[in-house]
């Protein structure tokens, strides 16, 4: 009986050494923890990266919504022509501007035209395709941009002529006629002749303005022409190139024939040009 009372003492000391020595082992903890911290760090991670790329892809389309609005509203003080084109112009100048950006594989432009205010505003809306966000099932974030252009001052531009030096850039002679009432003509050229009108010829708009002289009579214009007027820059700097796909004929030669009034072209010709 003595005997199995130590015996049992004795394996109960033991079993106590043994969670005593488990307790003081660190070396499980610092796995563990280091296994947590390593989800925590990696999931930071991605979510900074996706952050960054989408804070990226936000100013890009913050540029190109700035450009299309500017080029829309420079269309819109140049001509009154339909809200169909200048949405066309704008929506042209964010696919130009986008283009070289693969971040940003699809998108969707909205131009908003305000005649009386003379605004422009467009929206550009994307959703920019995010990696690790996905894998923890988070899904594509909508990314939405827009900047609005105002025209400042009433007149609108129908002619410039961005020549800066030579004489005639706008030449009217005879009885030719140039009608534009509800805008301006403008000349950049410093010539003391930049416009010319003579004989019967007449020029109209809302306002002739040239930066250099005028040569012809005041019958040749209206209202009173102006003169030491500032260069204008080319309102259509920024409108991007139309797509061209490249030549479709080679060596083709297209015979010159003048053309009056009353004249019916060959039916050769009318052939070569269909």
């Amino acid at each position: 009986m003595t005997r199995h009372m130590v015996r049992l003492k004795s394996h109960n000391k033991s079993r106590r050494g043994g969670l005593a020595a488990f307790h003081r082992s660190i070396s499980g903890n610092i796995v563990l923890v280091f296994g947590l911290a390593a989800v925590v760090l990696a999931v930071a991670g991605g979510g900074a990266m996706d952050y960054a790329k989408l804070l990226s892809v936000r100013q890009d389309m913050q540029a190109a919504a700035d450009a299309a609005a500017l080029a829309a509203a420079r269309e819109l003080y140049v001509m009154k022509g339909s809200d169909a084109h200048v949405r066309a112009v704008a929506e042209s100048m964010v696919a130009s501007t986008l283009a070289v950006d693969d971040a940003i594989n699809s998108y969707k432009t909205d131009a908003k035209i305000d005649r009386n205010r003379d605004t422009v505003t467009t929206n550009i809306t994307s959703k920019p395709q995010v990696y690790f966000s996905s894998l923890v099932g988070v899904s594509d974030p909508t990314v939405s941009v827009n900047a609005t252009a105002q025209i400042l001052g009433s007149g609108r531009i129908c002619v410039i002529a961005l020549e800066t030096s030579k004489a005639h850039v706008i030449s009217l002679e005879k009885s030719a006629r140039v009608t534009a009432r509800k805008c301006s003509v403008f000349s950049n050229s410093s010539h003391k002749n930049g416009i010319k009108a003579h004989n019967t010829s007449r020029l109209t708009a809302e306002m002739i303005c040239s930066a250099g002289g005028i040569q012809g009579s005041q019958a040749n214009f209206a209202p009173k022409q102006e003169t030491d007027c500032p260069v204008l820059a080319d309102p259509l700097a920024d409108r991007p190139a139309p797509p061209y796909s490249g030549c479709t004929k080679t060596n083709w030669a297209l015979s010159v024939v003048k053309i009056n009034p009353s004249y019916a072209a060959p039916r050769s010709w009318r052939q070569n040009t269909a």
